[in-house]
């Protein structure tokens, strides 16, 4: 018995299984949605908060964005150039778990110079899974000859731009509340 449930595939128990090159591309959609969404673009609709809280004037706040935008292009670079293909997939998962503990950093201290370098390794990691995942995903689809999906993979960076506003838009505390 145990080895009939060995050879039960999902098309034997009923369930639609999924094209070879639908995981992949849903998982580099996600991937560009987290890192982007929680490594980039959460900080934009955050800062007025952030500012209030933490009694950052205009030109600190533009210091972490830059510290930010700086990671973002020395990580770009760096996986572009400086990843080889042997680890790209090690990167890209260190990169995604660097934007996560970066972000939960940031609520650890109010420390502009801290502050700054979370930002910086932030700007790091998700650059590394920007350019990683697509890579990857875009790889693996011109391998299977679905090169035409390849602007669907982008989308997770549109779907990162929604996500990130959406909970500072419902917040009853923010400018851009309709609440």
């Amino acid at each position: 018995m145990p080895m009939a449930v060995v050879l039960t595939t999902p098309a034997r128990r009923g369930l639609r299984s999924y094209p070879p090159h639908l995981l992949p591309l849903l998982g580099g959609i996600l991937a560009l949605a987290a890192a982007m969404g929680i490594g980039r673009f959460a900080y934009t609709p955050l800062l007025p908060a952030m500012q209030q809280a933490a009694g950052l004037d205009p030109t600190q706040a533009g210091l972490l964005a830059a510290a930010n935008y700086a990671g973002y292009l020395v990580g770009a670079l760096l996986a572009a150039f400086a990843v080889p293909a042997s680890g790209r997939t090690r990167i890209l998962l260190i990169s995604a778990v660097a934007v996560a503990a970066t972000t939960a950093m940031m609520a650890t201290t109010t420390d502009l110079a801290a502050w700054s370098i979370v930002r910086f390794i932030a700007g790091l990691g998700s650059a590394g899974v920007l350019v990683l995942a697509s890579g990857l995903v875009l790889d693996d689809l011109r391998r299977q000859g679905r090169a035409s999906l390849s602007s669907w993979l982008f989308s997770g960076v549109g779907l990162a731009i929604a996500c990130s506003v959406f909970p500072v838009c419902v917040s009853p505390h923010s400018v851009l509340s309709p609440l």
